[in-house]
């Protein structure tokens, strides 16, 4: 496995297929480095294949090989296939090692900077994963244009222009988080960067953030919506489900999100086939967090402590009022640049969502303590002793029996929260979300 991942990542960057004529499938690798070239001729003769070599261009007619091959032998249409991007960190690092001493470039001062040039915007998508998958981190930028000439001078009468865009894929090995301390003098931050040395379950994470890309970078992002989701017709294929965090070692965050299913048998089949939906689904409804929640949900400026909702935004073309500088983008923003649907549309094989806080930051805003207090603690447990669990206390149990042991202001909410009147003020620019406690226009039924 670690010969071919070898052959295969080099490959990748410089080889292909040629043949079908005559009864000649032809595998080929060129490269400059006659030590690399070198490397390969031997992994190819151990593996039992008669290597010809001319130059500095090894060739190889195998059948087989080729037909393999075949299916990643054109430049702009080449990836990595899902097996290999499935493998364990060491063997993927066996590949993106190889693949980067055969397309690899070395830049920067101190000649630590490697990048990688393709013009297969699938395989710039795989280098990118795979680079996740072994601890470091990679960004894209568009390197050449398609159309651009390939030189400034013709060669033989002939002007040579770039067949296909020519993206550069920069890979960042030393991933030690960064803060710049003149940016936090600057704007009175009071925050810290940390390894994380834990472990990482699943995407369900505590504050519904995840790894994405966005323009070439990756970075963490906040989640949707059903709402959300609704509204880009690509998704309608899809049955939504929703997950809270449940394995969190933060106790109050376990009444977040989840799903109601109807099931005839609670087996690991049936529990699948619920989940991957289809023809009389047994899944309910769902059970959401606010959206608003997020820390990039509107477009704002923590730094001018200002937001603004995506329409506003439009009219103030992205630019700040207080600073005149770009505001920084909002999750809500996005799914509205990519929706092909209003806001509100329902589609037909949608499941019906509620919305709720949880049960210890509901207690945390009506008793003006902070959620870890030990006076928003017992009181969490005290309504989770009185009525079972916290989605009873959330969902079912009469508002007039919590009053008697939560108080008013907290049955109040509650209340507020089922008819769909509770209000967030959305976050921004790494901010959360704020629960404010007043009415406003009812939600629509589903």
């Amino acid at each position: 496995m670690k010969s071919w991942l070898k052959f295969f990542g080099f490959w990748l960057a410089e080889g292909w297929t040629t043949g079908g004529k005559n009864g000649e499938y032809r595998v080929c690798l060129a490269n400059q480095n006659a030590n690399s070239l070198s490397e390969m001729k031997r992994l190819l003769t151990r593996s039992g294949y008669q290597v010809y070599q001319c130059g500095n261009t090894l060739r190889v007619s195998d059948y087989q090989l080729f037909h393999y091959l075949k299916q990643f032998g054109k430049c702009s249409n080449k990836f990595i296939p899902p097996e290999m991007k499935s493998l364990s960190k060491e063997l993927i690092e066996i590949l993106l090692k190889y693949y980067l001493k055969g397309d690899g470039h070395v830049y920067g001062r101190t000649g630590k900077g490697v990048s990688a040039t393709t013009t297969s915007i699938r395989l710039r998508d795989d280098l990118q994963e795979i680079a996740l998958k072994v601890g470091i981190s990679a960004y894209y930028k568009l390197g050449r244009k398609k159309g651009r000439p390939l030189s400034s001078l013709p060669y033989k009468g002939k002007v040579y222009k770039q067949k296909e865009d020519a993206w550069v894929i920069y890979f960042t090995r030393r991933n030690k988080p960064i803060i710049l301390p003149s940016t936090i003098r600057k704007h009175n931050y009071i925050e810290s960067w940390v390894n994380y040395h834990g472990l990482v379950f699943c995407v369900a994470v505590p504050n519904q953030v995840v790894y994405v890309r966005r323009n070439g970078i990756p970075l963490w992002c906040g989640n949707s919506d059903p709402e959300m989701n609704w509204s880009l017709s690509s998704l309608d294929s899809f049955q939504l489900v929703s997950n809270s965090d449940s394995h969190s070692p933060y106790p109050f965050r376990i009444g977040r999100e989840a799903n109601l299913f109807d099931l005839r048998s609670t087996t690991y089949d049936s529990l699948l086939e619920a989940i991957r939906g289809g023809e009389g689904s047994s899944l309910v409804m769902t059970i959401e967090t606010f959206p608003e929640y997020g820390k990039y949900h509107w477009p704002g400026h923590r730094a001018c402590n200002f937001s603004v909702s995506p329409d506003e935004y439009l009219k103030l073309k992205g630019t700040c009022p207080v600073c005149g500088r770009k505001l920084t983008n909002g999750v809500d923003l996005e799914v509205r640049m990519r929706a092909d649907r209003p806001r509100g549309y329902m589609p037909k094989s949608a499941k019906p969502f509620m919305r709720v806080i949880p049960l210890s930051e509901l207690i945390s805003e009506t008793l003006a303590s902070t959620v870890t207090s030990s006076k928003v603690w017992n009181l969490y447990k005290e309504l989770v002793e009185r009525f079972g669990n916290e989605f009873s206390v959330l969902l079912h149990s009469p508002v007039e029996v919590i009053e008697e042991v939560g108080g008013r202001p907290l049955a109040r909410s509650i209340d507020m929260m089922r008819q769909g009147t509770l209000k967030v003020k959305p976050g921004y620019d790494g901010q959360y979300g704020q629960l404010e406690l007043r009415p406003r226009k009812k939600q629509q039924k589903l």
